[in-house]
């Protein structure tokens, strides 16, 4: 499924008594935008040569997920705003036939992950007039990327954490978060 809403409009406030939005905020509304998509694959072989078996890449010889969801959400106005996105992923299951006994057996579990950024233009924000002249051109933004530290799990069927796929081998940096200050002359 599929569901998308853009630049949600919010009214104006209005002023006790009046029946029109107050012009000082007229301009300036605060816009809201969200997309959930999900993706579901029915079916995912691949052929490497004629004569043999296609591998599924859906079942226990591929390990691709069958589900996946992504969202995305923003909110803002003039000189601020927000937003998160996020993926996550089904579980997947990797069979090693050739091991007797599905010892050569993997359960991914995918990452789950979401971003997190926020920015700020101060000379949007100062409403006086006397605003000091360095913020003209100014944005200052926050990146926190991986903000609840997902990572892909592999496991065997015993629980055991196979070589090469311990937290830091799979993904070293974890949580990153970045300031970034901008000054256009």
């Amino acid at each position: 499924g599929l569901l998308r809403v853009h630049e949600v409009m919010l009214p104006a406030p209005r002023r006790p008594g009046s029946g029109t939005p107050s012009p000082k905020l007229r301009g300036d509304p605060l816009q809201f935008s969200a997309s959930i998509n999900h993706r579901w694959r029915l079916r995912n072989e691949v052929l490497t040569r004629s004569g043999i078996p296609a591998i599924d890449q859906l079942g226990d010889q591929g390990s691709q997920s069958r589900h996946s969801l992504s969202l995305q959400l923003t909110a803002g106005k003039r000189g601020i705003g927000t937003s998160l996105n996020g993926t996550w992923s089904s579980p997947t299951h990797l069979r090693n036939r050739a091991v007797p006994g599905g010892a050569g057996a993997l359960d991914i579990r995918p990452a789950t992950i979401f971003n997190l950024s926020f920015f700020a233009e101060p000379e949007h924000l100062w409403r006086q007039p006397d605003r000091p002249g360095w913020m003209k051109n100014v944005r200052l933004s926050v990146d926190i990327r991986n903000l609840f530290r997902g990572y892909r799990q592999v496991r065997r069927p015993d629980g055991t954490v196979p070589p090469n796929y311990s937290r830091d081998e799979v993904d070293p940096l974890g949580r990153t978060i970045r300031l970034t200050l901008r000054k256009r002359f």
